[in-house]
């Protein structure tokens, strides 16, 4: 089983099952996006073939961003307590089942009742996965994963607006949400069955395991769940909401309005919003690998970083000013060009707030919960965005709605900024927990060196170490028994040497032979004997032979008397108290003996 240990003690997933569980995630992510996105690049033909009007038909659109945002917190909340496999695959069922309702619909009231009810069941997939993430991945492996889990999102976008014309003009735009719910039902079914699969195959790591009440979480050393955050927490969530806020304004209310910016300001056609539907998320791809490369290698403090991409998305709002008036081709491409790195800009604070923030909550519990708090702030800022940049640029003009947006980019960085001492304060050192290729082996002490084992425990020695017994040692065996080894273990007397435990004899070794017990064994006095050596450790004899054997001879009177040694012998390998007690340590028997060595 491919297994990684990180530096926290906490061991994860191995290289193979992180990608698998990346693809995983990136796939959910991907049908998600199908399921949702789908009606906003068909509103057009539904309003041209069902005779609606486009307010109307956008109450739909803004149904499923409210519903979706509020659902963010129950589900956060639900992620932390919930198997995030029943979450993630019951939301895609939910969703995919208003997909199949949405066509059927006979008029706009029940399709926004239904496209509500199917941001409820999108908004059980971005914590879910967040907590699938810092559960099975060590902090390396999620920051990267979560980076291409957020792929998933922008494929899912660049496919559904290269084929919407083609459904909208061949088959009618119902055919488009059957095809996206059949994705959104198989995306559920594969999520299911391999989130079941790493259940069982890291059981220790199961975040349904992990997430109940006085469970252990992975990465926090033994840490039990909190039910409480870290000491000033409230004031840094005030900044951090406040921060997100800004980021889905601008993200939101750039992403919507750059068509009818370049359309207007270059008497441009419509068909620019089926370019931006396509560009934007190619920029927004760039920015998750450029922002992951900042975080990772230049700035790690997720406030820091996030300042930084505010202070360029002012840059390139400020830059839009001086070709506005401008004319030509060149002025067009500077232009969707600095808006779509604006798009960008905004996609990669909402990396930094959504994924990179939440880890840090790992030890206490609360990935899930925080990752759906930050998300709805996003949504919260894209509501307010809709209608805000709408009244202001028929109010004032395209100008005061560009120099609006390097006005809130540049509270966006002050506000990020005022969070940074906060994010130290609550978070004084950050524990990283970078994997290291494999786990440690287990180290062997030198020769000669001393090394207490816990009550029932097993060691094994070195190939080719030895221990010397010490002179006037005797083993006696109980009465009547013969010394059988057990069964694996082999003992090998020298050639022509005889080992016989007559009734209450005692075993003399001839003279040069040795005597190797099984790996791992122990051996126990009975109760109430005293062991002339300690025979805890495997014990050979070296070439004190003769000196051994008359030694054992002399003490033919002191003979060790009582019963069950085999029975402590093997309970010893069990880790389960013997029949005897009073057993000497390794100090006392070389007080007694002087010449006993232990390894």
């Amino acid at each position: 089983m491919s297994i990684v240990k990180g530096a926290d003690g906490a061991e994860y997933a191995g290289r193979k099952d992180a990608i698998l569980l990346t693809v995983l995630c990136a796939g959910a992510y991907f049908a998600s996006y199908m399921t949702r996105i789908n009606y906003k690049a068909v509103v057009a033909a539904v309003v041209e073939s069902e005779g609606i009007t486009k307010d109307l038909a956008s109450v739909a659109l803004t149904g499923l961003a409210v519903t979706y945002g509020l659902g963010q917190l129950v589900s956060g909340w639900l992620g932390d307590r919930i198997n995030p496999k029943y979450l993630m695959s019951g939301g895609l069922i939910l969703a995919s089942l208003m997909n199949v309702l949405m066509p059927l619909c006979p008029n706009v009231g029940l399709m926004t009742a239904v496209w509500c009810v199917n941001g409820l069941g999108q908004a059980m997939m971005w914590p879910p996965i967040v907590k699938t993430l810092t559960t099975f991945l060590s902090d390396r492996d999620y920051l990267h994963a979560s980076v291409k889990v957020s792929w998933g999102s922008a494929f899912a976008t660049i496919l559904i607006y290269l084929t919407a014309p083609w459904f909208v003009v061949r088959t009618g735009w119902r055919t488009l949400f059957y095809l996206c719910a059949g994705i959104g039902v198989a995306g559920a079914a594969v999520i299911y069955l391999v989130l079941g699969r790493f259940d069982r195959k890291y059981p220790a790591h199961s975040a349904a395991a992990r997430t109940a009440p006085g469970a252990k979480t992975a990465g926090t050393g033994g840490m039990k769940s909190r039910d409480w955050l870290p000491a000033g927490s409230a004031a840094f969530f005030a900044v951090l909401l406040t921060a997100i806020i800004i980021q889905g304004v601008m993200r939101d209310g750039v992403d919507t309005w750059m068509p009818s910016y370049v359309s207007e300001n270059f008497g441009l056609g419509t068909d620019i919003s089926i370019l931006s539907g396509v560009i934007l998320p190619v920029f927004t791809l760039i920015s998750y690998q450029v922002a992951t490369f900042v975080y990772e290698k230049l700035i790690k403090n997720e406030m820091l970083c996030a300042a930084a991409v505010y202070v360029l998305a002012v840059l390139c709002s400020l830059a839009l000013l001086l070709f506005r008036k401008a004319t030509g081709i060149a002025a067009v491409i500077a232009s969707v060009f600095l808006l779509a790195t604006v798009v960008g800009c905004m996609h990669a604070v909402n990396l930094i707030f959504t994924c990179f923030i939440p880890r840090r909550f790992k030890r206490f519990g609360h990935v899930s919960w925080v990752s759906g708090l930050t998300n709805f702030g996003t949504y919260a800022g894209s509501a307010l965005s809709a209608y805000g940049f709408a009244a202001l640029t028929e109010k004032s003009g395209w100008g005061t709605t560009v120099v609006s947006w390097a006005v809130i980019s540049a509270l966006g960085a002050a506000v990020s900024l005022s969070g940074l001492p906060l994010l130290l304060k609550v978070f004084p050192k950050e524990e990283e927990a970078e994997a290291t290729p494999q786990v440690k082996p287990r180290e062997t002490p030198p020769a000669g060196s001393q090394e207490t084992l816990p009550a029932g425990s097993q060691e094994t020695p070195p190939a080719g170490s030895q221990e010397t017994a010490p002179a006037g040692s005797q083993e006696t065996a109980p009465a009547g028994s013969q010394e059988t080894a057990p069964a694996g273990s082999q003992e090998t007397p020298p050639a022509g040497s005889q080992e016989t435990a007559p009734a209450g004899s005692q075993e003399t070794p001839p003279a040069g032979s040795q005597k190797t017990p099984p790996a791992g064994a122990q051996e126990t006095p009975p109760a109430g004997s005293q062991v002339k050596p300690q025979e805890t450790h495997k014990e050979k004899h070296t070439g004190n032979a003769p000196e051994n054997a008359a030694a054992e001879t002399s003490h033919g009177g002191e003979t060790e008397t009582g019963t069950g040694t085999e029975q402590n012998v093997g309970a010893a390998r069990e880790g389960i108290p013997g029949n005897g007690s009073g057993t000497q340590t390794d100090a006392a028997c070389r007080e007694a003996s002087g010449t006993s060595a232990d390894k």
